[in-house]
């Protein structure tokens, strides 16, 4: 599929599916995560990959925090990355955001909070079973 042609799918699963464009910009994540990872990266798909999820990411991202299941997968990702700190999915978070410093860091420390409460909610829900 051409990289317009998802952008456009995108924006249209977006209004009418939310949960289904959310998938969509996690897989494509996903997949930029392959391109990063791979032994010889292609710097050209790498670009292209980012560009992608820019178009489809920043439009939302534009109006602060949207109650949106897109924007929270893609929110959710990137956090993730910021813990890894790989130099790499720093380097493609930053073209597809082009977010502040402020910004990553309250993307990073919010990832935290959300996998502190999620390990919180599988405690009491195990305890409950004992």
């Amino acid at each position: 599929m051409i990289d317009s042609n998802v952008v456009t799918l995108f924006e249209d699963l977006k209004t009418r599916y939310p949960m289904a464009a959310a998938g969509l910009i996690e897989q494509l994540c996903a997949n930029l995560s392959k391109l990063l990872e791979s032994n010889e990266p292609d710097e050209n798909a790498i670009a292209s990959a980012c560009e992608t999820i820019a178009e489809c990411f920043r439009p939302m991202d534009r109006t602060g925090f949207p109650d949106s299941y897109p924007w929270d997968a893609a929110y959710a990702i990137f956090g993730r990355w910021l813990m890894r700190g790989l130099p790499p999915y720093i380097n493609a978070l930053n073209k597809i955001t082009e977010w502040s410093e402020d910004q990553t860091t309250r993307c990073r420390s919010r990832y935290i909070q959300m996998v502190r409460a999620n390990c919180d909610d599988w405690n009491r829900a195990c305890e409950m079973l004992d």
